[in-house]
């Protein structure tokens, strides 16, 4: 939804009804990488599971490299033989070395799997995983934002390149909340405070990315990052609200086999999906077929049918299927 969204993000007045349906669509959809950052962290941080720095270097760690590997040549290939055309034998290993523009999400993944031994110790404290929350909530989120405040931010700016607090910056933030907040953090805040947190946040992102983007003239997509308040409130309700509704609602056998199924592709579905958003580009599948409205679901469904077919497939092949998709 968010590729969908962004594909005419840039080329259309913010003021027109279609930009700010784009606008509503990608907010809206703004947690979901964050969200798989958290379940990570809920996952590798959890001391009941035996991850340690062995299982990670020979199994975790190998899965993402070769994906990248694999994922980021074939992309480079693709994109140089059927859009861009070919501009040499650097140009083509540049493009694959610096992967294609949704890889980002393996390499940052990758850190995060070799700082976890460290991030598994830390959150062995209840006060330490705190407190290193805080201090990631402050000069990684926090404080960045200051930066487009006028006159104050460039000083913002200068402190903080001074001070290279590197240790709490980046996405240790969602992994490190991940843990926690499956641990038990804020379980004691209402249902109905954390909806309305929620929607604060999503009117936040909405409503200020319109405004930004209308005073700029084009489209400006600085609350859409995901290190920004306002992104990491509303990624922290969508996984306590689902926390909460799933042991409130356990899923029938049925169901959970169904989840299970589009869970177990979804890793190779975030892999290929630019793919098939490309071709259905080509033959004219695209946000503006339609009212943007209408047209954002119906187009991002569209990708998804077909990443899902392909990343089913490549699941089967042995040995590799796991490494591929």
């Amino acid at each position: 939804m968010i590729h969908t969204s962004a594909a005419r993000w840039y080329y259309i007045d913010p003021e027109t009804p279609q930009w700010q349906w784009l606008n509503a669509y990608d907010s809206l959809a703004r947690f979901c990488v964050p969200i798989f950052f958290m379940i990570s962290g809920a996952l590798f941080l959890d001391p009941a599971r035996n991850v340690t720095i062995r299982s990670i270097l020979r199994r975790s760690l190998p899965r993402l490299v070769v994906a990248y590997i694999v994922w980021s040549g074939f992309f480079a290939l693709y994109t140089t033989f059927a859009v861009t055309g070919y501009a040499g034998g650097w140009a083509l290993l540049s493009l694959w070395a610096t992967g294609h523009y949704h890889l980002w999400f393996l390499l940052a993944l990758m850190a995060l799997y070799l700082v976890t031994p460290l991030l598994r110790r830390l959150s062995e404290s209840p006060v330490l995983a705190r407190y290193f929350l805080v201090l990631a909530a402050l000069f990684a989120v926090v404080l960045p934002m200051m930066s487009r405040v006028p006159r104050v931010g460039p000083i913002v700016d200068a402190v903080l390149e001074t001070a290279q607090l590197q240790l709490v910056l980046g996405y240790s933030i969602y992994f490190v909340l991940g843990y926690l907040l499956h641990a038990g953090l804020f379980a004691g805040v209402r249902t109905l405070w954390l909806v309305l947190a929620g929607a604060a946040a999503l009117v936040a992102t909405v409503a200020g990315t319109s405004w930004l983007s209308i005073r700029a003239g084009t489209g400006d997509a600085w609350l859409y990052a995901y290190l920004t308040p306002n992104v990491v409130v509303m990624s922290a309700v969508v996984f306590l609200l689902a926390k909460r509704w799933g042991e409130k609602h356990p899923l029938s056998a049925s169901a959970s086999r169904l989840v299970g199924v589009f869970g177990g592709c979804s890793f190779g579905i975030y892999l290929v999906h630019p793919l098939f958003q490309d071709i259905l580009q080509r033959v004219g599948v695209t946000s503006d077929m339609l009212p943007a409205a209408v047209s954002v679901p119906i187009v991002a469904f569209a990708i998804l049918v077909p990443s899902f077919a392909l990343a089913w497939l490549l699941q089967r092949i042995p040995r590799a299927g796991r490494y591929l998709a």
